[in-house]
């Protein structure tokens, strides 16, 4: 009888070492969707939105951020919550990466703040090496359509960028 239990527990144990051993760290799913994604956006209120919420996430907490709604992408005002600005304006470098099941409490983490501190940096330093006369002709820009879909196509690749760690 004794002998029985012995093995029974020997092989309960081995069987939970092998499964421990199978398990990968989890990680962050946010940090690990936004390592090599490319944001992507198109004229200055999208990029207005985006800084905004990637500032949001610096300083809210987490019940606030849930609550939070963004502009979408034609500037229509809370119409997308944080997850969703982020899924639209963020591509990854692979299509199996996702936010998690746990976004809200995962972007809270020190590595993803740092992660979005140096995100925001790349965009101002980015913003400021856009030429003067590209960054706000628009009085001149209106009345002509054609320069105007130009200056956002220039504008638009100048400000695409692939975060690097």
């Amino acid at each position: 009888m004794m002998t029985k239990k012995i093995k029974f527990f020997s092989l309960l144990l081995v069987s939970l070492m092998i499964t421990l051993s199978n398990c990968k760290k989890p990680g962050n799913p946010v940090l690990d969707y936004l390592e090599n994604a490319e944001l992507q956006y198109e004229g200055e209120t999208q990029e207005k939105n985006i800084v905004a919420a990637l500032k949001d996430i610096l300083s809210l907490p987490e019940l606030i951020l849930r609550a939070k709604k963004y502009k979408d992408y034609t500037g229509k005002e809370h119409q997308w919550d944080l997850h969703t600005l982020i899924e639209r304006h963020f591509v990854p470098d692979r299509k199996d990466k996702s936010l998690g099941d746990n976004f809200y409490h995962d972007v809270k983490s020190e590595e993803v703040q740092k992660k979005i501190r140096q995100i925001l940096e790349e965009i101002s330093a980015a913003f400021n090496t856009v030429p003067k006369e590209l960054s706000s002709p628009l009085s001149s820009v209106v009345s002509l359509p054609l320069r105007f879909s130009l200056f956002s196509s220039v504008l638009s690749q100048k400000r695409r960028f692939l975060f690097r760690s």
